[in-house]
């Protein structure tokens, strides 16, 4: 009985033992706190001078150290606790921290443990600071921890509802057993995180390798009880269908398909990792991003929707040769898709609509964006920014601010777009060497195709159409090739060429615009060529330019003037048609042009002209055709000798319409018909003919063919041969004086 007795009272002191040494070092809450002023420690010394005047208990060492507790400190606008350059030991527990927080600088051999921080954004701040503990502490809404500038070795444990835990370049500190929102490691390696009950996901950061593959984060931790995985340094595999955060991290030929990974900090991250596939996963509703990728290539993202992010949808960082498909990519805050430094991507039949931007690449070169639908963005739908050699190529491209931008990107080809019901089309700034080709531009608010210093661009084959101001418009651009586009009913120019030299505009047909098919205002030795010019106000319209060429054009039924040239000078103006326009050349102020060969017919004035003396032929004495020229041509030679100068300039006016090198539009048409309509006629009388002859005609043309070939009596003979002596004869003699002077 004895026996029994002592064994129980040496359980019973065992266990008093562990429950008295439990409580020295965790204390517990108490009901009521001490006010007091916020404290602020500076070095070693003074942390031994306040112990000693506020009676704090200890005395730094680590077997006995200072202790600060149970006080309530409101510090309203700063922090409650600040202790900076320390090293000696100390506890602050077991107290009510209000509107300010624990902050610490170059302190080592601190711990915090049992407090409750309340209504302030930061709980506890570490700068520089190692080997301190945060354990049991209570923070509420909002509140956080940040382990910030070489803050190393410090353990965080047993706390609850952490808001959010960062650390910033930092190394081997412990997580564990924590209640957290939002794990950021950024640029920090050896992180050990383990068995905490995670709100919200883990978020890694980092520009080399070894903050992302050097942590120790294990499937114990977890978010609505399902495990986090975090993989690194892994080729092949299938993330297992429980998983509630993904991370790849220098992994490859992975498999990640039918997952949810939405409301949470972001979907997906996947780092120095390639050739994995991410199939049917919803990212939705994070903070961050639906799917980020981080020096990682060729990897394959198909089939997936990433909507209602606060950030990107897609996101691409240092990535190369990554497909992009046939993903929904939808009402995310930042981009919808957005591709830095990263090269050769393919990103195809993606549905990328509401987001602030559609498609936003930079600093990145030779990828294809191809066959997407990109609508109702609140910024640019396809913007390339200092971004060269991308192929931006069929998408439908509607409803955004800009529809296609590029800033500052050259040598880019942008064909086969609908670029169309945006503020403007297509829009080029500070970009050379592009390629706009075969695109519909039609719609938009303000201009069609706008290029502002942008030169040596090609735009070519454009349907461009009922857009709000101009269609194109080439502004302080030079050496610029407008070729081929098809414009009509813009709201403004058709093509406008301002303070912009050098550039060739050729084989355009410009039609019904309230101001002037083609505009050149301020722009110089520009090559206007083979435009067809028509129903427009003006045909085309010259102001304050110089040395420009307009020739081969056809200027049409335009409804004020064909040509109208406003204090411009030395301009040439040679085989155009000028037909049926309201005037067909007016001239104000306009000197030293020169026009010849050109065609001016039946236009209700035909010229008009102030203050202006100009050249009205080739030097060679040739002019233009004037269609009410009534004066004749006495020697023939297709030149008026009468009734001159007409118009009052014109003092070799042709008679002959060969004023143009080229036949009219409809000239063309109406020869190409009727040479076909011959050739059928010829083939069908042929046949016709094969199919009538008859057995007894063919028997009459061999006897006539026979009759023919027979000898003719001698007679004949001479006679035919002095009929062929004095033809020679005749041949040979010179010709007389009328037929000298009218060959």
């Amino acid at each position: 009985m004895i026996d029994k007795m002592g064994r129980l009272m040496v359980i019973l002191i065992v266990i008093m033992s562990f429950f008295t040494a439990f409580f020295s070092i965790t204390p517990q809450k108490v009901s009521a706190y001490t006010p007091h002023d916020p404290i602020s420690i500076f070095g070693n010394d003074d942390f031994a001078t306040q112990a000693a005047n506020e009676g704090w208990p200890g005395d730094g060492t680590e077997g006995n150290p200072y202790i600060i507790e149970g006080y309530e400190i409101n510090a309203s606008s700063s922090s409650s606790i600040t202790i900076i350059s320390t090293n000696v030991h100390f506890i602050v527990r077991d107290s009510l921290l209000r509107s300010g927080s624990i902050y610490t600088a170059s302190v080592s051999n601190g711990t915090i443990s049992n407090c409750t921080f309340k209504d302030d954004y930061y709980g506890i701040r570490f700068y520089s600071s190692n080997n301190n503990n945060i354990i049991g502490n209570e923070f509420s809404f909002g509140e956080s921890i940040l382990i910030l500038d070489e803050s190393n070795k410090n353990r965080i444990s047993e706390n609850e509802d952490i808001e959010y835990l960062k650390i910033t370049d930092s190394f081997e500190n412990n997580i564990v057993n924590n209640t957290i929102g939002i794990v950021i490691i950024e640029n920090s390696v050896g992180i050990n995180i383990i068995n905490n009950t995670m709100k919200d996901s883990i978020s890694i950061e980092g520009y080399k390798l070894d903050p992302w593959n050097s942590h120790n984060i294990t499937k114990s931790n977890s978010i609505d009880g399902k495990p986090i995985y975090y993989w690194k340094n892994k080729n092949q595999g299938m993330v297992p269908s429980d998983a509630s955060q993904i991370i790849l991290a220098n992994c490859s030929n992975i498999n990640i398909e039918n997952f949810d990974f939405s409301n949470s900090q972001n979907g997906l991250l996947v780092s120095f990792s390639s050739n994995n596939y991410i199939g049917n996963i919803t990212a939705s509703s994070n903070y961050g991003y639906g799917i980020d990728l981080f020096h990682s290539h060729e990897n394959h993202i198909s089939y997936n929707t990433f909507n209602l992010n606060d950030q990107t949808g897609i996101n691409l960082q240092y990535s190369d040769r990554n497909r992009i498909n046939r993903n929904n990519v939808s009402s995310n805050g930042g981009c919808g898709i957005y591709l830095y430094n990263s090269d050769n991507n393919l990103i195809i039949e993606n549905e990328v609509s509401d987001n602030e931007w559609g498609i936003l690449i930079e600093y990145s070169a030779g990828n294809m964006i191809q066959n997407n639908n990109v609508q109702k963005n609140q910024k640019e739908g396809i913007e390339l920014d200092k971004s060269d050699n991308n192929h931006l190529i069929e998408n439908i491209v509607l409803i955004n601010d800009f529809a296609i931008k590029l800033d500052s990107s050259n040598e880019n080809y942008i064909s086969g777009n609908n670029a169309s019901a945006s503020s403007y089309g297509i829009y080029l700034d500070h970009s050379k060497l592009n390629n706009v080709i075969g695109n519909i531009v039609t719609s938009n608010y303000w201009g069609g195709i706008h290029l502002i210093y942008s030169d040596k661009t090609t735009v070519a084959d454009n349907n461009v159409s009922l857009n709000n101001a101009e269609g194109i418009i080439v502004h302080h651009s030079s050496e610029c090739w407008i070729r081929s586009n098809t414009l009509y009913s813009n709201n403004d120019y058709g093509i406008n060429l301002l303070w912009s030299s050098k550039n060739e505009v050729k084989n355009n047909i410009v039609s019904n615009h309230p101001y002037s098919g083609i505009y050149i205002n301020d722009a110089d030795e520009n090559n206007i060529t083979g435009n067809m010019a028509t129903i427009n106000n003006n045909g085309i319209f010259l102001e304050y330019s110089h040395n420009n060429l307009l020739s081969n054009n056809s200027f049409l039924r335009n409804n004020q003037n064909g040509i109208f040239l406003y204090e411009s000078t030395s301009q040439t103006i040679t085989y155009n048609i000028i037909e049926r326009n309201n005037c067909g050349i007016k001239l104000a102020d306009s000197n030293n042009n020169i026009f010849h060969h050109n065609k001016i017919i039946n236009n209700s004035k035909q010229l008009e002209r102030t203050q202006s003396t100009n050249i009205w032929d080739d030097g060679q004495g040739e002019g233009n055709y004037w269609s009410d020229y009534a004066g004749f041509d006495e020697d023939g030679d297709g030149v008026g000798d009468t009734e001159l100068p007409h118009q009052g300039v014109d003092y070799h006016p042709l008679t002959n319409k060969r004023g143009s090198t080229s036949l009219e539009p409809w000239e063309v048409l109406s020869l190409f018909i009727l040479i076909v309509g011959i050739i059928i006629l010829f083939i069908w009388s042929l046949n016709k003919k094969s199919k009538e002859k008859q057995p007894e005609e063919e028997i009459k043309e061999h006897l006539d063919k026979e009759s023919k070939d027979e000898p003719q009596p001698k007679e004949e003979v001479e006679e035919s041969k002095k009929e062929e002596q004095k033809d020679l004869t005749d041949e040979t003699e010179p010709p007389g004086k009328d037929e000298q002077e009218n060959p």
